[in-house]
């Protein structure tokens, strides 16, 4: 009789659990969602590209060609989550230090507006070669990640 309740309780307990067998939702997770058409001046090829796990961008730039040239980058990211999401900052791997190349982002700033469980919002990746340093055919390879954490909105 005792081996018959300990059955039923793992069956009707652990067998209706959230983390059976299926990965559950985290809390605060927002995630790269996808890539629009990228538009080009003076550059040739540019590409980007999600990673699998979907927390980080990977851009290619191939053919800066002098100044005043960019590639501009939309971004839709989404949160995935359970809570409301506020962006605390965003880290950017693989820039040189020569100056010649900035990057700006139009549609998304740390000081912007939360994102709610469900909510996408789409931004502007803009590689730009700087105007006042002339360089023939700049090459830019970067990956960037965000950085969320909870919003005070908590759990919807």
């Amino acid at each position: 009789m005792g081996i018959l309740i300990c059955i039923a309780y793992y069956i009707f307990f652990l067998s209706n659990s959230p983390t059976n067998g299926v990965a559950t939702t985290k809390d605060v997770e927002v995630q790269f969602y996808k890539i629009g058409v990228i538009k080009e001046y003076n550059s040739n090829n540019a590409s980007a590209s999600i990673s699998d796990d979907k927390t980080i961008v990977y851009i290619d730039v191939p053919g800066l060609m002098g100044k005043g040239a960019y590639a501009k980058i939309p971004v839709t990211i989404k949160n995935v989550g359970t809570r409301t999401a506020r962006l605390v900052s965003i880290a950017e791997y693989g820039l040189g230090s020569n100056g010649t190349i900035d990057i700006k982002y139009e549609g998304l700033s740390v000081a912007g507006r939360p994102l709610k469980p469900g909510d996408e919002t789409t931004f502007y990746v803009l590689i730009v070669q700087n105007e006042n340093i002339l360089v023939e055919n700049e090459t830019i390879n970067i990956r960037i990640e965000l950085n969320y954490v909870q919003d005070e909105g908590g759990r919807v």
